[in-house]
């Protein structure tokens, strides 16, 4: 059966979406039409405008007891999402899981705000806050809609995140870091979700030659010929079952002030060993041992997590090799 493909399919629509996430005064925040205020599960109310006179029974009785991920709404002129935090913000983890659940309530809203001054804390600091807090808000709104006919989500334009004046400059830096990995963590999921008869090896190869450049990574692509003259005969065997050709793409990154010819240690990334540790694209190092790779997303991984570290502009060179092959029998591969 053959399959039609629309030639303006976007496999990675991630990279047309863009959040301005910025630091304001807790002022702002109040002035914002939609905002959360994080309540924890025992203890008084924090202090909110949209809290007075209403008291925990109150709550209760609307079936808001402050268990971590509870929302409750309260309309009005501006919108404001309670949110339970259980014990309290404590971690990172916790902020993020408590924004992404306050992202979601207000899915119908292109612009939020929040007050991190009431979360940083000396277990806390400002720029992990803004951190977890910039990744929690632009994921819990990815989606994937490239084959949907019309599509009713509402992007998220903007996140406005209240600091104090001595935080700011930390809660920043988290938020240009944030903004990193939750960009990445999109695009290899966008990688994922796209249907393998509309990401071929080529198309993927494509990608790659489009993402490269403009991280500052060297990108060499290995054709079917390219691979003969390599001897990837197990590459070449499996790819033996489908009319796509192979691809295998090279990707290397040079940090910007060392010499090429350092003899420091290159760290090679090959096959599934790549990992999402501590919320940020981590790489095990293989020793010269080679695994192919077969899932679209472990491939966006590796593909972005080498992206990630070059904007993040680290010392370290690095190399990844990345394997895409159709074949018979592979349950993400055409049949």
């Amino acid at each position: 059966m053959s399959v039609v493909i629309d030639p303006s399919f976007d496999p990675v629509p991630s990279l047309a979406q863009t959040t301005d996430v910025t630091i304001g005064s807790a002022a702002d925040v109040a002035a914002a039409p939609v905002r959360a205020c994080f309540i924890a599960a025992e203890g008084e109310l924090p202090s909110c405008e949209r809290l007075t006179g209403i008291t925990r029974e109150a709550l209760a009785a609307a079936g808001f007891t402050g268990k971590p991920g509870q929302t409750l709404r309260l309309p009005g002129e501006t919108l404001c999402v309670l949110v339970g935090t259980g014990e309290g913000l404590k971690t990172a983890a916790k902020l993020r899981d408590a924004v992404a659940a306050f992202t979601r309530a207000a899915n119908e809203a292109p612009k939020l705000a929040l007050d991190l001054a009431e979360v940083v804390s000396a277990e806390l600091s400002a720029r992990d806050a803004a951190l977890a807090a910039t990744e929690g808000a632009v994921l819990a709104r990815y989606r994937f809609e490239s084959l949907k006919g019309e599509s009713k989500h509402v992007a998220l334009e903007s996140m406005l995140l209240g600091a104090a004046d001595s935080d700011a400059a930390a809660a920043q830096e988290g938020v240009d870091r944030g903004l990193v990995l939750a960009r990445t963590a999109a695009i290899s999921r966008d990688l994922g979700n796209a249907p393998p008869r509309h990401l071929s090896a080529e198309k993927f190869a494509e990608i790659a030659e489009k993402l490269g450049p403009e991280y500052g990574l060297e990108v060499e692509i290995f054709d079917r010929e390219a691979l003969i003259e390599l001897g990837t005969g197990g590459l070449l065997g499996v790819n033996a079952g489908s009319v796509e050709e192979p691809r295998m793409i090279k990707l290397r990154y040079h940090p910007e002030g060392r010499d090429r010819r350092d003899p420091a240690p290159c760290p090679r990334w090959q096959g599934h060993h790549v990992r999402l540790g501590r919320g940020e694209p981590e790489a095990r190092e293989l020793d010269g041992q080679h695994e192919d790779g077969h899932d679209g997303r472990r491939r966006g991984i590796r593909l972005d997590a080498l992206a990630a570290r070059a904007r993040r502009r680290q010392r370290r060179h690095r190399l990844a090799h990345v394997h895409r092959q159709h074949a018979l029998g592979h349950r993400d591969e055409d049949r």
